[in-house]
């Protein structure tokens, strides 16, 4: 069993660290929060695991506990560097049958190479930075073949889109991208408190079972789908009509009224009300001549 033998903040003065908040570092500071996150991971022996941004390891030190394969990806040398001296520290003792350290920033790594070239399926991990969470989560949902399940703590209002209805204001393009690929649960939520620099916001955990089997199989559908769906929510005061003929997605206002028509939508309807749904019957539809 791993003994502790420093908590995050004795580790932060341990290294004389300067933790920027204002670059979305924000270090989890309750044990038992982070043993529950790690725990709806439910590992298993010879689990592939990927930690984005350990930061000073709130989270790895519980991961480690298990003989699993773990890769991390860090941008912040220095807390790397301190990952990789707190791992060997002799009063550690870590059951993980393989560890690697990766520096880089998670938006410019070739993730979907990395998969590739491990084989198998991974499970991922994250407290995400707040700032970059959304650009993340289609990242994920990008290399999503190669992902058994996720377990990520973001900002509770962008955990709230995840579960977003048509006609609310939380709606919008990351609330159907994660509908159409995943089962997605809000574990629990997480105070500001609870955590250094406090945030000026709270945090829910939010787990993620990506789909075996798409609503479209095929990619090229996918991308349109997903064109589509960044066509309505691209200027939310325009009516949908209006948006398909400044896309290009139709030739007319009289084409996009019929094809609005023949979805069962009407002519006058905004993006944001349509559901999942709504987006598959008329993206078929735009595949079809009238």
């Amino acid at each position: 069993m791993r003994t502790v033998p420093l908590t995050q903040i004795d580790l932060i003065k341990k290294y004389h660290l300067t933790v920027r908040g204002n670059l979305g570092q924000h270090i989890l500071m309750d044990p038992n929060i982070a043993r529950k996150i790690v725990d709806l991971l439910d590992l298993q022996e010879g689990d592939q695991v990927l930690e984005i941004g350990p930061g000073l390891g709130a989270l790895t030190w519980g991961i480690l506990e298990y003989p699993i394969h773990y890769r991390a990806v860090e941008k912040d040398p220095r807390f790397l560097e301190i990952l990789k001296r707190e791992a060997v520290a002799p009063e550690n003792t870590l059951r993980a049958q393989s560890v690697q350290w990766i520096h880089s920033d998670i938006l410019k790594f070739d993730l979907a190479s990395f998969f590739k070239q491990a084989g198998g399926t991974f499970k991922v991990i994250s407290n995400l930075p707040y700032y970059i969470t959304a650009p993340i989560l289609f990242c994920l949902m990008d290399s999503r073949q190669w992902i058994s399940r996720c377990v990520l703590m973001m900002q509770r209002e962008v955990a709230n889109r995840l579960h977003a209805f048509p006609g609310t204001k939380d709606y919008g393009r990351l609330s159907l991208a994660l509908q159409y690929a995943a089962e997605v649960e809000k574990a629990f939520d997480v105070s500001a408190g609870c955590f250094t620099p406090r945030p000026k916001v709270d945090s829910s955990v939010v787990t993620f079972q990506f789909k075996s089997q798409r609503p479209l199989s095929c990619e090229q559908e996918e991308k349109e789908l997903f064109r589509l769906i960044q066509t309505a929510f691209s200027q939310r005061r325009k009516t949908l009509a209006n948006l398909l003929v400044q896309a290009g997605l139709v030739a007319s206002r009289a084409e996009a009224f019929a094809m609005l028509e023949r979805s069962g939508l009407a002519p006058d309807i905004r993006g944001e009300k349509l559901s999942l749904k709504d987006f598959l019957v008329l993206s078929e539809n735009l595949r079809k001549p009238l």
